[in-house]
């Protein structure tokens, strides 16, 4: 694999394919116009071996032209891959220089006004050049008219010709990954901004298009996303279609008025030559303030009631508790109190002066042992005047 090649940033930035160069030429010359097509060439080329392609030029104006051909190396400039053209006077270019590689059979073409001719561009890669990718800008410059008269004035010249992407065998195929897909997790209204960022982490160029959907509640809405090139080393932007709405192309999915609730961003691009599709999809929720309020109050809402039944729980707990400590201390208690039990006592071994205390304390007790006393003597006296054995006899 050979090392990422990035573009030297001292290069000149052009906003397109066409840049206006000012020179010395006669006043009539500003009716010549010059239309190319192509504007971008891919081509495939092998290290020692020159391939051709064919460049359409056209005298679109009421003048002939004349034209000469002119190599310039170009990169990309930032992540919206603003073209830079690095002209072949420049000290510094890229690592992916074409330099020297191309070339036409004539150094210069005359067209009438009106016609075009077919210019057959020769690209001769060098030996040994590493597999990958390489760029170049085939330019097409009029060339003005000699000055009749000795007088002369500043007039723009035309130069315009196609982006040549050249993919060189032997590198490792191009491989597409989305380097970034951010979008807001929450948004309080419409309309959503994604910001997309793909990489290419191959040796070899790629191109995408495809399509960016939002999708949830109310109309799904759809973006178109037309071709564009990433080259390695070098992160792009997706941009949307010329026709679709955003600032500078930026992706502008819904409007102000996004129903509340859940949406999905999905972008599915094609990736050529690969000819494989890269889907990828993000979550965000559509919530307005006014919603977020209310949740709020009603979050907190809960959170107070729950404190509530957490501290009634936890009194309910506490007496519980001490209930359960009260009956376990009356248990106890209960078990090691003394229980009085009474003696049996043998009349004959008790003590006749114990007796005779309990009557000196007790004057019932004396009067209750004289009524027993009597008794017992009427009991002995119906015992002896009972008829005995012989009497009956």
């Amino acid at each position: 694999m050979r090392p990422v090649r990035r573009v030297a940033r001292a290069a000149p930035l052009v906003l397109c394919c066409l840049s206006l160069c000012a020179v010395g030429a006669p006043a009539a010359y500003a009716d010549a116009e010059l239309t190319v097509s192509p504007l971008i060439m891919e081509v495939e080329a092998t290290a020692g071996k020159s391939v051709t392609e064919t460049i359409t030029a056209t005298a679109s104006g009421s003048d002939s032209i004349a034209l000469e051909l002119v190599h310039a190396d170009f990169g990309f400039g930032g992540p919206d891959y603003q073209v830079q053209l690095i002209r072949d006077n420049a000290d510094e270019t890229t690592a992916f220089s074409t330099r020297g590689w191309f070339s036409l059979p004539r150094k210069r073409y005359v067209i009438r006004a009106g016609e075009s001719v077919d210019l057959p561009l020769t690209i001769d890669v060098p030996e040994n050049t590493p597999g990958g990718t390489y760029l170049g800008a085939a330019l097409l410059r009029v060339v003005p008219p000699d000055a009749s008269g000795g007088g002369s004035q500043v007039q723009a010249v035309p130069e315009t010709g196609p982006l040549l992407f050249i993919a060189v065998e032997g590198g490792d195929p191009p491989e597409a990954a989305m380097k970034r897909f951010d979008v807001p997790g929450l948004l309080a209204k419409g309309p959503l901004r994604p910001k997309l960022v793909i990489e290419n982490i191959g040796d070899e160029f790629f191109s995408f298009e495809g399509t960016i959907e939002l999708s949830g509640p109310g109309k799904d809405r759809t973006i178109e996303v037309d071709r564009q090139f990433v080259v390695p080393g070098e992160p792009r932007t997706i941009r949307t279609s010329a026709n679709e709405k955003g600032k500078d192309g930026a992706p502008k999915l819904g409007t102000s008025k996004l129903e509340m609730g859940r949406y999905e961003v999905t972008t599915r691009l094609r990736i050529e030559p690969l000819g494989t599709t890269l889907v990828a999809t993000r979550t965000v929720w559509v919530i307005p303030v006014w919603a977020r309020v209310v949740g709020a109050a009603l979050v907190l809402l809960f959170l107070v009631c729950v404190w509530f039944l957490a501290r009634w729980l936890s009194h309910r707990r506490e007496l519980g508790r001490l209930v359960r400590e009260e009956l376990a201390a009356d248990a106890a208690a209960s078990r090691l109190a003394p229980v009085a039990v009474e003696d049996d006592v043998d009349p004959d071994d008790a003590d006749d002066s114990s007796w005779d205390d309990d009557v000196d304390d007790d004057p019932d007790a004396a009067d209750d042992l004289d009524d027993a006393s009597d008794d017992e003597s009427s009991v002995d006296e119906l015992i002896d005047g009972a008829p005995s054995d012989e009497d009956y006899r």
